[in-house]
C-alpha cells in the first residue's frame, strides 16, 4: 500500500496485509485465506500414475466463469470473483494437475484425498 492509502485503511485491508506479510492468521469459516498444500503419493512406487496430490484455494472469475487459483498475491475481497473453495488435484509425472473434486473446506478436501489414498500427509508449499 502507498502511504497515502493509510487514511482509508479499513478492516478488509488487515487480512490483505497479513497475507502479503505471511503473518499467522486465525482461520474462521468463510475467511478467504489462500492455501496450497501437497502430499507425496505413497503409491507412486507401486505403479500409480500420480506422483502427488495438491489442495489449493480456488475461485471463479464472475465475468468469464473461469476457475482460477487464489494466492497470497490476490485481493481476498475482490468483487470480480466468487467465494473461495478448495480444489483437490492429482499431479502426474508430467507435472500437470488433474482436477478430482472441489470441497467447501480444506478439511473436506483432505478427508477425500485420504479416503482415496490412505497415508497421505499434506505439507504447506
Amino acid at each position: 500500500m502507498a502511504a497515502s492509502e493509510l487514511a482509508t485503511f479499513a478492516e478488509n485491508d488487515c487480512l490483505r496485509v497479513a497475507i502479503k506479510l505471511r503473518l499467522p492468521v486465525h482461520l474462521v469459516p468463510g475467511l478467504p485465506v489462500p492455501v496450497e498444500v501437497r502430499a507425496v503419493n505413497p503409491l507412486s512406487a507401486a505403479g500409480s500414475g500420480f506422483r502427488e496430490f495438491r489442495i489449493q484455494t480456488v475461485r471463479v472469475n464472475l465475468e468469464d466463469q473461469d476457475c482460477v487459483a487464489f494466492t497470497a498475491a490476490d485481493d481476498p475481497f475482490d468483487a470480480d470473483y466468487g467465494p473461495i473453495y478448495f480444489g483437490l488435484y492429482a499431479v502426474g509425472a508430467d507435472g500437470l494437475p488433474e482436477h478430482i473434486a472441489n470441497r467447501p473446506t480444506c478439511a473436506g478436501a483432505v478427508a477425500l484425498a485420504q479416503n482415496l489414498v490412505p497415508g497421505l500427509h499434506f505439507q504447506p508449499v
